[in-house]
């Protein structure tokens, strides 16, 4: 049977089989050429590479600040982060660090620091070599497999819409939004940051370092940076690492605090009913 001869909703159902065929056929593809390791997984173990691996150049950051704070080379004061000292760095990532922070700065959600990218490169390159992220080839062949799965699904459309408009039907939309979904979503499933082994790893790190977080204080300084590469700043004891809430989230104005306050200030001067009663 001609599939492009399907009523609209059978044609939709036949197309949303093919589109999931499609997504597992890529996943699968890709883990098969992902798990193997390409390479050495030297130094993999170092908390701003465990950081890197996990999410990112900012994940990396964070961790160097945690582990710097704690030695007292980094402090919140006044609301701002700053400098206090550069003795016994650990790595350049850390020199980098600091450096950006000699003038006192805001807190945020997320930090990027132009010095450091040298060492982000050499992290990718390492963590690449490990086969924990895609290599050059590994990147080619995504792209590949992603241009097939695209070339199909839009095809498939592309033919049912013109065969609908040939025979005066006008209604596809909702197909044109199937197939830009798919499309997405292929996209999405072909090109992940991590490699299936980079994934392993991660949850191998989760599961091997899980056993931190139980604890309620840090054992050690080396425990408390790589609860942080491992599982993100916000997994940190508070009890343990007590400047976190403040050193990686911005400063935010507390609206119904600042109203109430506004309101407090002006019922000297008789703010009547209009805030509640000044009495109330």
């Amino acid at each position: 049977m001609n599939p492009f001869d399907l009523r609209g909703p059978e044609f939709l159902l036949f197309y949303a089989i093919v589109a999931i065929v499609t997504l597992a056929i890529l996943s699968i593809a890709r883990g098969r050429r992902e798990t193997m390791p390409a390479g050495p997984m030297t130094k993999i173990l170092d908390p701003y590479r465990v950081a890197y691996l996990r999410g990112g150049s900012n994940e990396s950051i964070k961790a160097a600040m945690v582990s710097l704070t704690d030695r007292g080379l980094l402090k919140i004061e006044d609301g701002k982060i700053k400098a206090t000292g550069d003795q016994h760095l650990n790595s350049s990532l850390e020199r980098a660090v600091l450096d950006h922070f000699s003038d006192p700065r805001e807190p945020d959600l997320s930090y990027s620091i132009p010095a450091a990218e040298a060492v982000f490169e050499k992290y990718e390159n390492q963590l690449a070599e490990a086969g924990l992220r895609p290599d050059a080839a590994q990147k080619e062949q995504r792209r590949r497999d992603f241009f097939a799965a695209a070339g199909l699904l839009l095809l498939l459309s592309g033919t049912k819409i013109f065969v609908a408009l040939q025979r005066g039907r006008t209604n596809v939309l909702f197909l044109v939004g199937i197939t830009i979904g798919a499309v997405i979503l292929s996209w999405i499933v072909t090109n992940p940051r991590l490699t299936k082994l980079g994934q392993q790893t991660v949850d191998d790190l989760k599961a091997l370092f899980g056993h931190l977080r139980e604890t309620s204080t840090r054992r050690s300084p080396e425990e408390l940076v790589m609860i942080a590469a491992a599982f993100g700043v916000g997994a940190l004891p508070v009890s343990a690492f007590p400047s976190g809430q403040e050193m990686f989230s911005p400063r935010q104005k507390n609206s119904s605090w600042t109203s109430s306050s506004s309101c407090g200030s002006s019922c000297g001067g008789g703010c009547g009913g209009g805030c509640g009663g000044c009495g109330s």
